[in-house]
């Protein structure tokens, strides 16, 4: 064998397909990034990013997510092992906790300097792998000025929260990147290095089951199937036991699985498509680029196996990615959601530049004029490819900015609704279980009144709208069993909606709807509990109404012949029950008389 030996940035391969000498892993990642780059992409970030506070599942890991003591290690286990969702998140929770622990809730640039870290950590190794590839200088510089502020992905790059897919991200390049090595370099403390690195990824979110999925398909193309084996039992092992001793309580979205058969190759293509029609700012373009990968893979795959076995590893990755989305989200989730098209051009981004790098850089056989390539020559594509790049680059600027300010306008009002419901936390008439704020599920008010006794309180006072919609909307909470005895003289029907009432045994009445929406308005004189008894099943709607103005619905999934416990804490309030429409609904503790 002989080796050539490269004497610029790119990359010359050696008879095995890898480079001549074995790599060390350098730790420089941030020369990777130009710096001019990153910051302009920093002074961006703070302007647009101004708006953003927490928001919906972050209140997990900051409300619900308490330290226990240390003298109880079963807690604890439960504290960081518990998933979120279906997400083992063992890892985020730490770093959230960490952080909440030194800011609390007085400032949120703080978390947003950490999802940046994260973010700049995966485009510098997106970039490394881009250097290692071949990929040219110029095309490097045009992916970074694109997903340095991706746009397509703006929730990953707004949300705090999402730092725990970037985690998953940096795993799955970094295992890439360890596997990658000739044949026979794949030594014991690489093997155990990537382990660890799939493991964690694993514990930042659901993502790193396809992160590890990439680096098993990398060891395949490299170094056969008994070492791919060797790279993925260990991770795999791993997570089935957190599934069978915590991942079986999560609680994910309702799937049909009959739905997700014949829906989840059209959700995945969508997912992908308008991933590049929306890095690229032109719709139905994604459409060309698919097909085109797709017929580079079948053409250039013999060829490039092991001289881009990461790149299509990462490729490759999409499937399970897609199918796993596609299992839990067909039927609740848009494919085009941003959070997805950032895994996405994470995983397909290096296979687009290499595609583009050895399209473009073709020469003919006597290495002097490029060849042409169809009606255009390689110069011609290598200016139509800059004016792709300026283009996505001005798509993703104009694309984040314009998602900030709708994301600031949405969690302005939240920040307005959490600080009101720290006001009224201590209050007599507020319910433990209930939620103040439509838009944070996780927050309740035995949560505000944890952070409370921390100290952890946001700075501000509250407005008087919000105030309100927060007193009736923390003022009832649904249990399995009443928090106050069952009384009827405390509460008095104000009146009937398309449905009938009768007497069906002592202190309960039965409620036939008449039509749509069938309800029954209470005014109770003190805190009081009701008693549903659906005979079918369905959705229980409480609205809370107050000074004019009602709290928006909260919907209660009921079961037939199965009671649940509507516990009004306040009686200044008027609550509206609307009952399931596909049969009779009892109700106990209200009493017997009628309105008029």
């Amino acid at each position: 064998r002989f080796e050539l030996i490269a004497t610029s940035d790119t990359v010359v391969p050696d008879a095995y397909g890898a480079r001549a000498a074995r790599r060390r892993l350098p730790l420089r990642l941030w020369p990777e990034v130009p710096i001019a780059v990153v910051g302009v992409a920093w002074m961006f970030w703070l302007a647009v990013s101004s708006g953003q506070w927490f928001f919906a599942d972050e209140w997990d890991f900051i409300a619900l997510r308490s330290r226990p003591p240390l003298s109880d290690p079963g807690a604890v286990a439960d504290m960081l092992l518990t998933p979120h969702n279906e997400h083992w998140s063992t890892l985020p929770i730490l770093v959230y906790r960490a952080v909440f622990g030194v800011v609390g809730l007085r400032a949120y640039w703080p978390y947003l300097i950490v999802l940046y870290v994260f973010h700049l950590t995966v485009v510098a190794l997106l970039v490394r792998l881009l250097r290692r590839s071949g990929v040219p200088v110029v095309m490097r510089c045009f992916a970074v000025a694109i997903f340095v502020v991706y746009g397509a992905g703006a929730e990953n790059l707004l949300w705090a929260f999402q730092f725990a897919w970037m985690g998953a991200c940096i795993a799955g390049l970094l295992l890439a990147e360890i596997i990658d090595v000739p044949p026979g370099s794949l030594t014991r403390w690489r093997l155990v290095l990537a382990w660890l690195v799939g493991i964690a990824g694993l514990m930042c979110a659901g993502v790193g089951v396809s992160m590890v999925a990439a680096g098993v398909v990398v060891a395949f193309l490299r170094h056969g199937w008994r070492r791919a084996a060797l790279i993925g039992v260990v991770p795999a092992v791993t997570q089935v036991v957190w599934t069978v001793a915590y991942g079986r309580n999560a609680q994910p979205v309702e799937t049909r699985w009959t739905s997700v058969a014949h829906k989840a190759v059209g959700y995945s293509w969508r997912a992908i498509t308008s991933t590049f029609d929306r890095t690229l700012g032109l719709p139905g373009l994604g459409v060309l680029v698919v097909v085109a990968l797709l017929i580079f893979v079948a053409r250039e795959a013999a060829t490039i196996r092991h001289t881009h076995a990461s790149v299509l590893g990462l490729a490759a990755a999409t499937l399970p990615f897609l199918g796993l989305v596609a299992a839990g989200r067909v039927e609740v989730d848009n494919p085009n959601a941003s959070r997805y098209s950032y895994v996405l051009f994470v995983l397909l981004a290096p296979l687009t530049f290499v595609a583009m790098a050895r399209t473009i850089g073709t020469r003919d056989r006597t290495g002097g004029e490029r060849a042409r390539i169809g009606p255009l020559g390689a110069h011609q594509w290598q200016w139509l490819a800059a004016v792709a790049g300026v283009l996505a680059v001005v798509t993703s600027v104009g694309t984040l900015s314009d998602a900030a300010a709708l994301e600031g306008q949405t969690e302005k009002v939240t920040k307005r609704s959490i600080v009101a419901a720290f006001a009224v936390a201590n209050s007599s008439f507020a319910a433990p279980d209930a939620i103040p704020d439509p838009q944070s599920l996780d927050l309740r008010i035995t949560g505000l009144r944890a952070l409370l006794v921390q100290g952890k309180v946001p700075p501000g006072r509250p407005d008087p709208q919000s105030l309100t919609a927060v007193l009736a909307q923390s003022s009832v909470d649904v249990t399995p069993e009443p928090r106050v005895p069952l009384d009827g003289r405390g509460i008095t029907i104000a009146s009937l909606g398309r449905v009938t009432a009768e007497p069906v045994e002592s202190g309960c009445l039965g409620f036939s709807p008449q039509g749509p929406s069938p309800q029954v308005a209470l005014l109770p004189r003190q805190p009081a509990s009701v008693k549903v008894v659906p005979l079918v099943e369905g959705t229980l709607l409480i609205t809370v109404r107050r000074d004019g103005r009602s709290a928006t619905a909260r919907p209660i999934p009921v079961s037939a012949n199965n009671p649940v416990f509507v516990n009004m804490a306040d009686p200044r309030n008027e609550y509206v029950l609307t009952f399931p429409e596909g049969g009779q609904t009892k109700a106990c503790g209200m009493g017997q008389k009628l309105p008029g």
